[in-house]
C-alpha cells in the first residue's frame, strides 16, 4: 500500500501548492531487460550500473541533507510483458526499460505528469525518446532526430535516471533553471545541482540548508 505525506509548503516555485511525498526510504527493483539491452548502440554497456549511479547521486543528497539513504536497490527482476499503465498500481517499485512514448503522452496529459507530484506514483520510467534519440534543431527551427550513439547513451541513460528518480522521490519539473536535473524540457544534466537540491529540502525538512 502506497504511504504518503502530505507537506505543504511554499513548494509553489516548483509547481504550485502542495508537494505529496513517500515515506523514506523507497525500494526499487530493476526491470532485468536492462541487461545485455539489445536496443541499445552497444550491449556491452552495463545499463544496470548506470542506474544505480543515479539512485545513488539521490542517496549521497539525501545522507547528507536529511542524515540517511532515500533510495534502497532490492535486485533485478524479470517482467513478463514489460510495463503497462496498471502497473502504476501494483504496490511495486519498478524501473522500466523502453517505455513506449505513447504512454508518455498519455500522462502528461492524464496525470499532470512531473508537475503537481511525482513523475509516477510508484515507478521509475526510462522512455526510448529521452535516452535513445537525440534532438537537433538548425536555424530555421527544424528538428531532426537521430539514434544516440554509443559514446552519448551512457550520459543520457544517467541524466534521464537522475531526473525520474528525483520524480519518484516527490520532486516536481524545475520550470525555471535548464541546468538543474528536474529541468522541465529534459536537458542533458548528469549531477545534482545546487538548485536540485534546494528543491528537494523544499520538499523534506534537511537537517541543514541547501547551498
Amino acid at each position: 500500500m502506497r504511504s504518503l505525506t502530505l507537506l505543504c509548503s511554499f513548494v509553489a516555485i516548483l509547481g504550485g501548492g502542495c508537494a505529496l511525498t513517500p515515506d523514506l526510504p523507497r525500494h526499487f527493483s530493476i526491470d532485468d531487460s536492462f541487461v545485455n539491452d539489445a536496443s541499445s548502440p552497444d550491449v556491452s554497456i552495463d545499463e544496470p550500473a548506470i542506474i544505480l549511479a543515479g539512485a545513488e547521486a539521490w542517496n549521497a543528497v539525501c545522507r547528507e541533507y536529511l542524515g540517511t539513504d532515500c533510495l534502497v536497490f532490492d535486485g533485478l527482476v524479470s517482467i513478463s510483458g514489460g510495463f503497462t499503465l496498471e502497473s502504476l498500481s501494483d504496490d511495486k517499485h519498478i524501473v522500466y526499460r523502453g517505455v513506449d512514448d505513447a504512454i508518455y503522452q498519455f500522462l502528461a496529459s492524464e496525470q499532470n505528469y512531473g508537475t503537481n507530484g511525482f513523475g509516477t506514483w510508484e515507478d521509475v520510467l526510462l522512455f526510448t525518446f529521452q535516452i535513445a534519440k537525440v534532438y537537433n534543431r538548425d536555424d530555421d527551427g527544424k528538428i531532426t532526430i537521430r539514434p544516440a550513439t554509443a559514446e552519448e547513451f551512457p550520459n543520457r541513460l544517467l541524466s534521464t535516471s537522475i531526473h525520474e528518480f528525483g520524480h519518484f522521490l516527490g520532486l516536481t519539473h524545475d520550470m525555471d533553471v535548464p541546468d538543474s536535473a528536474m529541468y522541465c524540457r529534459g536537458t542533458l544534466v548528469v549531477a545534482i545541482t545546487d538548485r536540485d537540491i534546494e528543491n528537494f529540502c523544499h520538499t523534506y525538512s534537511c537537517i541543514k540548508d541547501p547551498p
